[in-house]
């Protein structure tokens, strides 16, 4: 009787075993790869002496950031020293924020545009 009992569990076993392992067969897979991530940079849309300030917008549209500018702020464009007016619509910046003061901001020239063959444009 005692070695039946231990069949039978033995044999339960072995079924919840092959169902576990069938189970992970099937939903134990990785998830699909998901769509490639776009990242999201903002671009001066104006930058102005006069008033001490830059306006950037988020490459997808959706938000507009006003950035004061000081003389402490430290301004590059590719990596050089630059000034507000230096600055122009359409490049790209990364910039840093103290408080509601612009503490730095690097900009990069934005590429020429293409000719209407459809190539870079030449210089």
């Amino acid at each position: 009787m005692q070695r039946n009992v231990k069949s039978i569990l033995f044999i339960a076993l072995a079924v919840m075993l092959a169902m576990g392992s069938g189970y992970a067969a099937k939903h134990g897979k990785p998830p699909p790869p998901s769509k490639p991530h776009t990242t999201s940079y903002w671009a001066i849309s104006s930058a102005d002496s006069a008033s001490s300030s830059v306006t950037l917008q988020k490459s997808d549209g959706s938000t507009n950031l006003t950035l004061t500018v000081t003389s402490s702020t430290k301004i590059t464009v590719s990596g050089k020293p630059a000034k507000i007016a230096d600055l122009q619509s359409g490049m790209k910046v990364t910039f840093s924020v103290s408080g509601n003061l612009c503490s730095s901001l690097d900009a990069v020239a934005a590429p020429p545009p293409p000719d209407k063959k459809g190539g870079k444009k030449k210089n």
